[in-house]
């Protein structure tokens, strides 16, 4: 865990990973939007990496958050913001968390249908003693 000599270091670790951990976590909205996984597996161990830097400073960053410490005139306002990008984060990673379980459901839902679409093809197809189907015979090969 890093060592602060004053409060303002610590404010001034903090705001550029919350920055960066907000832009992190707008790019995987996005691509959990899109549904198209590329690029996820990056953006996770960039995402990991961040959380991994704030949680060294979480201690500290709670302490001068909560008010029980001082820090100067320039830097009262980093708490401000800090305390707005860590509810934004926080809203953020609700609304992805949600979106990433639509995404499984709505593959479970595809990976039944297709289930479902396969058995159905494949019992029009054969008899259940494993002979073709009498439909099977009539059809033209080379057409659907």
């Amino acid at each position: 865990m890093p060592s602060f000599d004053n409060p303002d270091q610590c404010l001034d670790v903090a705001l550029p990973l919350l920055l960066d951990l907000i832009a992190l976590l707008q790019s995987e909205q996005q691509v959990l939007m899109l549904s198209v996984p590329d690029g996820l597996d990056n953006l996770l161990e960039n995402k990991k990496m961040v959380l991994d830097q704030l949680s060294t400073i979480e201690s500290s960053l709670v302490g001068i958050l909560s008010n029980n410490v001082t820090v100067s005139p320039e830097k009262s306002a980093y708490k401000v913001k800090i305390k707005s990008l860590l509810k934004t984060s926080q809203q953020i990673n609700l609304e992805n968390n949600a979106l990433a379980n639509l995404g499984i459901k709505n593959l479970g839902l595809s990976i039944n249908a297709l289930h479902s679409a396969m058995q159905v093809e494949t019992a029009e197809m054969y008899h259940p003693s494993g002979r073709s189907n009498k439909q099977m015979s009539k059809r033209e090969i080379g057409r659907a």
